[in-house]
């Protein structure tokens, strides 16, 4: 046993630097991971009438990857790109998608940033009433007084943050997000929703950098 192990080990040492050469490290591709709950359709006076609709707490977890050579524009920021999934713990609208994130650094210790985004996503919940006809008036009263009418299967994300780094690798977010189709996307209905919470992170290689 000692000699397999003495033989797997020359292999392993043998081959390890060619491997490494040939395939880039987990963190030179991603460049941090969050995971955290957000309060689903709150009233925050873009969207009024809709905070009564739909109810529950977001389950939220997004990876964001390191900026790649072709957005590393001068005057674009170099922003990063991530992809997000989004469940609702109540059974009302989930979704998943993916954009682009920029942060700016907030004062000389480098420990706050403001990060904004945008993206697409594509959604679960309802687009308009589903029962056409006078017959159904009472059933689309009832299905428009429990659900967010987005109009569009596709939706724009937008988000609005504050990171706090809490360490070399951690630290929270708080988070603010807006969901719509703008009457880019669709047409006629467009309710939206606005979601608020915070949001752990883990960032591979330094906080800040």
């Amino acid at each position: 046993m000692t000699c397999v192990r003495f033989l797997v080990a020359s292999i392993s040492l043998g081959l390890g630097p060619a491997h490494a050469l040939a395939q880039p490290e987990f963190s030179d591709i991603v460049a941090e991971v969050r995971f955290g709950i957000l309060a689903h359709n709150v009233s925050v006076g873009i969207n009024p009438g809709n905070e009564n609709q739909e109810a529950g707490e977001n389950i939220q977890a997004e990876i964001v990857f390191r900026t790649p050579k072709r957005l590393k524009w001068k005057y674009f920021f170099s922003p990063e790109p991530y992809l997000v999934g989004s469940v609702n713990t109540a059974g009302n609208t989930s979704f998943g998608g993916g954009g682009l994130l920029w942060d700016f650094q907030l004062g000389k210790r480098q420990r706050w940033e403001f990060e904004t985004g945008i993206g697409y996503i594509v959604h679960n919940g309802a687009i308009d009433i589903p029962f056409p006809g006078q017959g159904g008036n009472a059933q689309n009263a009832t299905f428009d007084a429990n659900n967010i009418l987005f109009g569009s299967r596709d939706l724009f994300r937008t988000t609005l943050a504050f990171n706090r780094h809490l360490g070399k690798h951690w630290g929270v977010q708080v988070i603010y997000e807006h969901l719509s189709h703008g009457q880019i996307l669709g047409s006629g209905r467009n309710q939206g929703n606005d979601s608020v919470g915070a949001r752990a992170y883990y960032r591979f290689g330094r906080a800040g950098q």
